[in-house]
């Protein structure tokens, strides 16, 4: 199963005129069998540059490193070999935001920038796309077909005939038209 966890930092404030301001987040809790697939740093036009880090895997180690991030040429950084994440204690990411004259993109190096979802505000965020195995162990998990999923303290309820047989073919319709296969 693919799942994507997210390290990031709402509370900052990039002050005025200042070209090299730090700001940290950090996902601290994995699941179990999880392995780290890629990364995706996200910021608007004052992100200068953006590094990741594992700690705990092996060594502390970088993953990635975008030393001249730029707003228009967002990546998604896949790595050759996943990772496996059960021994990782901490992955850390660092943006280095420039609110300054000398960053051309800025367009306001005299506000005060805080989170928004407009690119004249900022967003420090990275997204890490895992992929976690759905079935865990033998221990923790039983198959169970879908057609016997049932609450086992309330009876079987009877399925109206015609209403179940117009369910059945909106379902088939619908997928017909998404699915040629």
């Amino acid at each position: 199963e693919l799942l994507t966890l997210i390290a990031i930092d709402q509370g900052f404030e990039l002050k005025p005129h200042l070209p090299n301001q730090e700001v940290t987040a950090s996902i601290r809790n994995f699941p179990d069998g999880a392995k780290l697939l890629s990364v995706s740093p996200h910021m608007h036009y004052r992100g200068k540059s953006f590094a990741a880090e594992i700690n705990g895997y092996d060594t502390n180690s970088t993953l990635v490193k975008v030393p001249d991030y730029d707003f228009n040429w967002q990546h998604t950084y896949q790595l050759d070999t996943p990772i496996p994440l059960d021994s990782v204690k901490t992955i850390s990411s660092e943006f280095i935001f420039d609110n300054s004259s000398d960053n051309p993109a800025n367009p306001k190096p005299g506000d005060l920038v805080t989170w928004g979802d407009q690119t004249w505000e900022e967003m420090a965020v990275a997204f890490f796309d895992i992929t976690v195995s759905r079935v865990r162990s033998e221990e923790k998990s039983k198959s169970v077909e879908l057609s016997g999923l049932q609450d086992s303290a309330s009876p079987q309820k009877q399925v109206d005939p015609i209403r179940q047989s117009k369910i059945d073919q909106f379902v088939n319709d619908f997928f017909k038209r998404f699915d040629s296969n």
